[in-house]
């Protein structure tokens, strides 16, 4: 017998006014009510299909793309960028990374400092001329330029450090040249994919 027969039952025993009868009628009642919510949850579900998910983005493998070769134009464009992330980035450490490393920071270390920062301002703006081919327009926006200007934030941010005297929080300036890094090694990464995939 199911819920909604035996709730079915027990109102018509209830008529009759006892109790036990009332009280078996309203747990007939509840346990219908469950039935009937449980068939319209399994409804909705069902009308939701696979194509309703939400979309999670592939940063390596970018939804459209226009077909074809590599071309010369993409292939500069990644030997351009590749090289602005090793001279910025450069290994083991770069310029600014001795400077700030330096011990004694008087009015001789803020000089090499500056001028340090001045020559990382105008690899700045030779890599701000750089242009993207259309097919690798998306990646630029994304991550080359979002990467340059987090490193112009970092150069300003320093700036101010070295200006006094090398004394107080520099957290601002490490987050922004982390995050400068981080933004060019993807643009990289994804430009050297985009050529994996054209050939």
């Amino acid at each position: 017998m199911t819920d909604n027969q035996r709730a079915s039952k027990c109102m018509d025993a209830g008529s009759r006014g006892t109790g036990a009868h009332l009280r078996a009628c309203s747990a007939a009642a509840i346990g219908g009510c469950r039935f009937g919510i449980l068939v319209m949850l399994l409804g909705l579900l069902a009308s939701c299909g696979a194509g309703d998910a939400i979309p999670t983005r592939d940063l390596a493998t970018p939804a459209i793309e226009t077909p074809g070769p590599f071309t010369p134009a993409e292939q500069q464009y990644l030997a351009a960028i590749t090289n602005v992330l090793q001279e910025l980035f450069p290994l083991p450490n770069s310029p600014l990374d001795r400077a700030l490393g330096e011990p004694t920071r008087d009015a001789a270390w803020q000089r090499r400092t500056h001028a340090v920062l001045a020559q990382l301002r105008a690899q700045l703006t030779a890599a701000e001329a750089i242009q993207a081919p259309p097919r690798l327009r998306a990646i630029d926006t994304d991550h080359f330029r979002a990467g340059l200007d987090h490193f112009r934030k970092a150069l300003d941010y320093y700036s101010q450090f070295v200006d006094r005297g090398g004394f107080g929080d520099d957290s601002q300036a490490r987050s922004e040249w982390n995050s400068a890094g981080g933004e060019l090694s993807i643009a990289v990464t994804l430009t050297q994919g985009f050529h994996t995939r054209h050939p």
